[in-house]
């Protein structure tokens, strides 16, 4: 005997004693209802799934998740469909796979089996940077014995996007960052006389840690995903390809004056970054503190 399911959505089935009537679903079966809709499928016994007919033309909404979702319920079924949903169904393979997305181990071998393509990627993925990380080196040996074979333009153009437009961003958080350690100090400091130390707290973490890794970081999402995204769509383009076929060495052309940028770069937006955090500190000193910039 099949149940009859309240739902708004998903499913209508017929009363009991009524055997051969039809399935009848209903409402919205998209992506964001396939959970619910699963949740309700499950209720019903296998007998249900074998059904003879299914009328699917109340669902008002169906996309390909939907769809994937009744060919994988009812693949025995007879589908009464709209022309639009037929033309949806046109598209998907014949036959549901099936296969769960589990992925947890099911018993010691697939363990073992996890754990060993687990450690195989890792040590390709560090192969990869040892490997990429020397020939970058070995590349950047030859122009420097070759300097006519840098690229002058491109390195400039480098600079100029990482560094002289990283400027604000660079500035703003040193001076934000060392502003709140300095509140954060002064406030705990001053319960115990020693709200001199601010300064010393301040300044020397800013020196020493956070004014490189402030920059750092900042280098790696802007400028870093930066260069991984426009390399990223040459390869794509097969622009890359493209290169070596004419001879040009793409290790030259593209990541060699990126390198070069950084490396101009990075220490001098790291000074700056510095100086905009001692200022931080000052101001905060100054207006917590009573603290004169002279003494500061």
């Amino acid at each position: 005997m099949i149940e009859n399911i309240e739902n708004q959505n998903f499913v209508i089935l017929p009363d009991q004693g009524q055997e051969n009537k039809a399935i009848q679903l209903q409402g919205e079966w998209i992506v964001i209802n396939i959970a619910a809709i699963e949740a309700d499928i499950k209720r019903l016994s296998k007998d249900d799934f074998s059904r003879s007919d299914l009328d699917t033309t109340q669902v008002t909404r169906i996309d390909t998740a939907g769809a994937l979702l009744i060919r994988k319920y009812f693949p025995n079924v007879k589908l009464a469909l709209s022309p639009e949903q037929q033309k949806l169904f046109d598209f998907l393979p014949d036959k549901f796979s099936g296969k769960s997305l589990d992925k947890k181990p099911k018993n010691f071998k697939d363990f073992f089996v996890r754990v060993g393509k687990s450690t195989a990627q890792i040590t390709d993925f560090i192969y990869d940077i040892i490997s990429y990380t020397g020939e970058v080196a070995v590349k950047l040996g030859g122009c420097l014995l070759h300097p006519s074979r840098f690229r002058g333009a491109a390195i400039i153009r480098h600079i100029d996007e990482t560094g002289f437009r990283a400027i604000p961003i660079i500035g703003l958080l040193g001076f934000l960052i060392s502003m709140v350690v300095a509140y954060q100090a002064a406030s705990q400091l001053q319960k115990f006389g020693a709200s001199i130390f601010t300064i010393d707290l301040t300044v020397i973490s800013l020196l020493r840690e956070m004014g490189v890794l402030i920059t750092a970081i900042m280098f790696a999402g802007r400028s870093g995903s930066a260069f991984a995204a426009e390399i990223g769509v040459m390869k794509l383009r097969e622009e890359v390809d493209a290169l070596r076929t004419m001879g040009v060495d793409p290790i030259e052309t593209l990541v060699i004056p990126r390198v070069l940028a950084l490396l101009i770069t990075l220490p001098l937006l790291t000074f700056f970054a510095n100086m905009m955090g001692l200022a931080g500190g000052a101001l905060m000193a100054q207006a917590l503190l009573d603290i004169p910039l002279n003494q500061y």
